[in-house]
């Protein structure tokens, strides 16, 4: 993976060869019938590895479709990752809770400077 500016640049080699070290890292996961937590927590620092500089966190959606629960977020401070637990999926809720309301990825670069996380 080379860096350009800001951005990596793979190709589509290097791309096929991080998505899979991701694959097999979840089926070991799997193997090794581990709880959703400790996979979603591996899934999250093998993206993490494949993307240097790169935080992952998962959230879920409780039971009622309008809470989000922390699935895992192994990188995060504990002081940004306790928010997830309290948050509300709903149009600029936050980037995670505008995802979860639009059932669509919201890329942020910059939560400080996006809409969709004022609340924050």
């Amino acid at each position: 993976m080379k860096k350009l500016g800001r951005e990596y640049v793979t190709s589509p080699k290097d791309l096929a060869a991080s998505c899979w070290a991701i694959d097999r890292a979840m089926f070991e996961a799997m193997r090794m019938d581990a709880s959703l937590g400790a996979a979603l927590g591996i899934l999250c620092r093998s993206v993490e590895e494949q993307a240097p500089g790169l935080f992952c966190a998962v959230s879920l959606l409780d039971e009622s479709g309008a809470r989000l629960q922390r699935g895992a977020a192994p990188s995060l401070p504990e002081s940004y990752s306790n928010v997830l637990p309290h948050s509300e999926a709903g149009s600029r809720t936050s980037s995670w809770g505008t995802a979860a309301f639009r059932d669509e990825p919201v890329i942020v670069s910059n939560i400080a400077n996006e809409p969709v996380s004022e609340q924050y």
